[in-house]
């Protein structure tokens, strides 16, 4: 049966805003935290709870195992419901069991791995509430992706906003009024995370049955054992830079590099993490149709333009950003976030060119990409970091970033998946170039004006990208139509 582009482009967009916020939520807390934390925590401290959320990243992937993307391969495997509810089953034990003995062995040992990363003992209980935070995190994931599955967006959005409120709210409780400092952000991380997922887990009751089908946990083992990899050496990538750091500048430098991490990882957060939950069943369930070439091309665009977007405009207003949110020993933060976007923005976009990889189980390229980009930062770090500090860890990332992109396009150009208009695209990364160029002569020695002569550059592009050819004739029609019914 032929798809109707325009209807699946705005259904993928709907529920992809609406995932975007749902799922991101309870990730988002730091940064929209973040003046919350500048404030009640010094730069030390801060570079403390960057290794700390390093903890809990390990304990969710080691607890997860590659459940996640494995449940929802596994997914499509079934015709009936109740052959459904044993993959979902099968998957929530089998993380719930790892959850529990990762905290089990974390318990006898949290004040030996406090002494290995901070030479003390005094942030093991701080490792092993982390460490419980990542795992229940990754049990979390279970109840996300059946709403997901079956597309229950609203009512997935309306629980996570209620249980992110709450969270916000205990985190305020346990730092403002309590004055707990460091240890009430670590509390109120966890407290929000096992409330999420309680809630959660309630409403998905129905879909778990008293069953583990052990010939679907080999199937989903051996799809996922991969994706541990992947994770340890995405996590190698993501967070080996501060303890580089720390080992050859100080744990303040390393919170400030953790800040431009967090303002910069809204676009992992905010846009990947979404990205690929939502297109990971938009691709199953389209890529064998008539037409789907054409649908995937513009879904592509789209992402790309709005990946894009949102760099531009953190990179552009990033100085004027960190003024409003974090005092004046952070600032040097905005120096290092552009840096970052240029690596993060095509990393973001990844999920898109990573098509025909879970559909032919290719997940082993994806652990051998990531292991790359782990080595490939590594030697960087080591050659940067020690003369060039955080600067340098900036740059080593963003070139990993670059390096393993390529390589997702050439594998999945090689399956025959590579979806976009390439064209238009490059006009539309040449237009945003120039832009952030360009503001980077902005220098008012008045905020306000400052950020009024950036909006005006932002304005100024826009023009331009419609006089360069960017829409195409469909997309210009279609804009009109929609323009007459609301006018």
């Amino acid at each position: 049966m032929p798809l109707n582009i325009s209807k699946n482009i705005i259904s993928f967009g709907k529920h992809g805003i609406i995932y975007a916020v749902g799922s991101s939520l309870h990730s988002l807390l730091a940064v929209f935290l973040i003046p919350l934390y500048t404030r009640y925590l010094d730069p030390s401290d801060y570079g403390v709870l960057g290794l700390l959320m390093v903890v809990s990243s390990i304990s969710g992937l080691l607890a997860l195992s590659g459940g996640s993307g494995a449940m929802i391969r596994s997914f499509y495997d079934y015709d009936t419901d109740e052959g459904k509810k044993v993959v979902f089953s099968t998957t929530f034990y089998w993380v719930l069991f790892n959850g529990i003995l990762i905290t089990l062995f974390c318990s006898i040992i949290y004040n030996k791995i406090s002494n290995l990363i901070f030479s003390n003992e005094d942030t093991g209980i701080l490792i092993l509430l982390m460490t419980i935070t990542g795992a229940v995190g990754a049990l979390k994931m279970i109840p996300q992706n059946i709403f997901k599955l079956y597309k229950k967006s609203l009512l997935y959005i309306t629980l996570e906003t209620s249980t992110f409120i709450v969270g916000v709210l205990f985190i305020l409780y346990f730092v403002i009024i309590k004055q707990l400092g460091l240890f009430g952000v670590v509390a109120g991380l966890l407290l929000s995370s096992i409330l999420s997922f309680l809630i959660l887990f309630v409403f998905i009751l129905n879909k778990i049955v008293l069953k583990v089908d052990f010939k679907e946990l080999k199937k989903q083992f051996i799809f996922g054992v991969p994706l541990i990899f992947a994770g340890f050496s995405s996590i190698l990538f993501s967070f080996s830079s501060r303890f580089f750091i720390k080992h050859y500048h100080s744990l303040e430098i390393v919170g400030i590099f953790t800040l431009s991490q967090q303002i910069t990882g809204v676009m992992i957060t905010l846009f990947n993490v979404p990205l690929k939950m939502i297109w990971g069943p938009v691709f199953l369930e389209n890529y064998k149709k008539t037409g789907h070439e054409r649908f995937f091309k513009y879904a592509t665009d789209y992402v790309f333009f709005i990946a894009l977007s949102l760099s531009l405009g953190i990179a552009i207003f990033s100085k004027d950003l960190l003024f409003f949110i974090a005092p004046i020993q952070y600032q040097n933060a905005s120096s290092i976030i552009p840096i970052l976007l240029l690596g993060i923005l095509f990393w973001s976009t990844n999920p898109m060119f990573n098509g025909g990889i879970i559909a032919e189980r290719k997940t082993k390229f994806i652990a051998v990409n990531f292991f790359f980009g782990a080595i490939v930062n590594i030697i960087l770090n080591i050659l940067l970091i020690p003369k060039w500090g955080m600067y340098g860890a900036a740059w080593a990332s963003t070139v990993s970033y670059l390096l393993m992109f390529i390589n997702i396009i050439l594998y999945n150009n090689k399956l025959g998946f590579i979806f976009i208009h390439l064209k238009r695209n490059i006009k539309l990364l040449g237009v945003a170039l120039i832009i952030y160029y360009c503001s980077t002569f902005i220098s008012s020695g008045v905020l306000i004006l400052s950020i009024l002569y950036k909006i005006l550059l932002l304005l100024v592009g826009s023009i331009v990208i419609m006089f360069i050819g960017y829409l195409t004739t469909d997309e210009i029609n279609f804009i009109k139509t929609k323009l007459r019914k609301i006018l």
